[in-house]
């Protein structure tokens, strides 16, 4: 009897042990995916070079989280493709990689210089090299903005993997 009993536990802890194993990989690899492209999944329209509309339903839905190691998890909404969130940085800052870009956002986050401007909004300021820089600012809705120095694809490279 008690064999048994020590077996249907084991076998409890086992098939518990495997689901919670199998969903933080399963989370770890949807973490690193490369996330929908705002513009479609936020519904944008009117498309432009440097902005899009964002209907006004879909401006406080998620897009994704900003998350750096020292915790200071930062989140990202579409936005209003005009001046603040997903589909804003996306348009306006020459983003086409957005794993990398949100990388780069933590790297901003972890290891830049943070600031908390008059109006409340906190900014952060990374330089990896002399002349290479990125930027990040954060509000009361998440993230409403980020760029690079030269705001080209291949820096928000440079920045996540400085």
């Amino acid at each position: 009897m008690i064999r048994r009993s020590i077996l249907s536990s084991l076998s409890s802890f086992v098939l518990i042990s495997s689901f919670i194993i199998g969903s933080a990989a399963a989370s770890a690899g949807e973490a690193k995916a490369n996330p929908p492209w705002p513009v479609d999944y936020c519904g944008a329209y009117n498309h432009g070079s440097e902005s899009a509309d964002v209907p006004p339903e879909n401006q406080y839905k998620y897009y994704k989280s900003v998350i750096p190691d020292n915790g200071e998890i930062e989140e990202l909404l579409c936005g209003d493709g005009h001046n603040w969130g997903a589909v804003h940085i996306g348009t306006k800052h020459n983003v086409s990689d957005w794993s990398v870009t949100l990388d780069c956002m933590a790297n901003i986050i972890d290891r830049g210089n943070y600031e908390l401007d008059k109006n409340g909004k906190r900014q952060w300021h990374f330089v990896w090299n002399t002349g290479r820089w990125a930027h990040l600012t954060a509000g009361n809705n998440g993230i409403i903005t980020s760029f690079t120095y030269d705001n080209e694809e291949v820096s928000w490279s440079e920045c996540a993997y400085a």
